[in-house]
């Protein structure tokens, strides 16, 4: 398949026309029947035809965003056709906890490790197909905003409840003629509806507190990613934090998407085998709690509560990818030592 062409923020005309043309290419090389072509390729046009809607300026500056339904079909039917049957999931049971814990009301938060852009589909795809329903269709994730900019990695996204937040590590160039302050006007506003979201009750939020991708290992997490739970807690509902972590999602997806990062997709993509694992729940109160005598400092306070749940994520895993947060590191076990064992609401 020919490299990508480098399309540009909210560019539709040129993305469309390289869609139509890559598609055949694609399907050949993931080996599909003729009849797998189809779906996949409706799915995908299905999908791109309803996204320009979200490229406009007042989309793009929204704090929540919810999926559309054509996308949502398409991220389902890419689970169900890229992920291979011998893919595992581990600890259905304590995501069962977590949902008994929605319905009586409460909030959870699920913090995963970022191994590539297929661990949100690799772990939804695992998780309809050992329950037997949607059970994700209401799930939020905290994404980062530049993804949403560009139609083709878009496809798969707007499949995706989102609260859109700028990265720090995209600076001002993430869109033109914005500035380092309206970047930070729409984090709040996507903090905002974050916050209005969780007074409802019942919901889950998905976030990354590596604040990107780990090649190989864990990264050292972002600590201002703490306000997310802090934020979701700020409500009168219990919150739960579900620890779970992945692994080959690279397989479907790699992580070098090559020189033009969000407009590449199409050449990386493929099947594979991969597996996720849910962790035992910990209650939010019990993080707090103990870190009670840092909440005078903010910096450092977050800094424990990011690297605590990354550690329980980690634990979760190899040893040799846990990074940052092996154990190896007499501080990660004390971090997490109060939390052994689980910590259920």
């Amino acid at each position: 398949m020919k490299s990508t062409p480098n399309f540009g923020i909210g560019e539709i005309e040129g993305p469309m026309h390289y869609l139509h043309g890559a598609l055949p290419a694609l399907c050949n090389r993931l080996d599909f029947s003729e009849n797998d072509a189809t779906r996949f390729t409706d799915g995908v046009l299905a999908s791109a035809y309803a996204c320009p809607a979200l490229l406009t300026d007042k989309a793009m500056l929204q704090g929540q965003v919810k999926s559309i339904p054509a996308a949502r079909s398409f991220w389902n039917l890419c689970g169900d056709m890229l992920l291979s049957n011998d893919s595992t999931l581990v600890g259905v049971e304590h995501l069962s906890r977590a949902f008994d814990h929605q319905r009586g009301g409460g909030n959870v938060v699920l913090v995963q490790n970022h191994r590539a852009g297929s661990d949100m589909l690799v772990m939804e795809t695992l998780i309809r197909r050992h329950l037997g329903f949607d059970a994700c269709d209401n799930w939020f994730y905290m994404a980062g905003h530049v993804i949403n900019l560009y139609l083709i990695p878009l496809l798969w996204s707007a499949g995706l409840n989102r609260f859109q937040i700028f990265s720090v590590k995209y600076g001002t160039s993430a869109v033109d003629g914005m500035t380092e302050q309206s970047m930070t006007r729409q984090n709040i506003r996507a903090m905002r509806s974050l916050g209005i979201h969780a007074d409802q009750g019942g919901t889950l939020t998905v976030y990354y507190p590596e604040g990107g991708r780990g090649t190989g290992c864990m990264k050292k997490g972002e600590p201002k990613t703490s306000c997310i739970p802090r934020n979701i807690a700020g409500s009168d509902k219990p919150l739960l934090i579900l620890p779970t972590y992945v692994q080959g999602t690279e397989n479907l997806l790699p992580q070098d998407r090559g020189s033009h990062e969000f407009n590449s997709i199409l050449n990386n993509i493929k099947s594979g085998t991969a597996s996720c694992i849910i962790g035992e729940p910990i209650a939010w109160e019990a993080l707090v709690e103990a870190n009670k005598s840092h909440e005078g400092d903010r910096p450092v306070w977050n800094q424990r509560i990011c690297d605590t749940l990354l550690t329980l994520v980690a634990q979760l895993g190899p040893e040799d990818e846990a990074g940052p947060y092996s154990m190896e590191h007499p501080e990660i076990g004390q971090l997490i030592k109060p939390f052994q064992g689980g910590v259920l609401v």
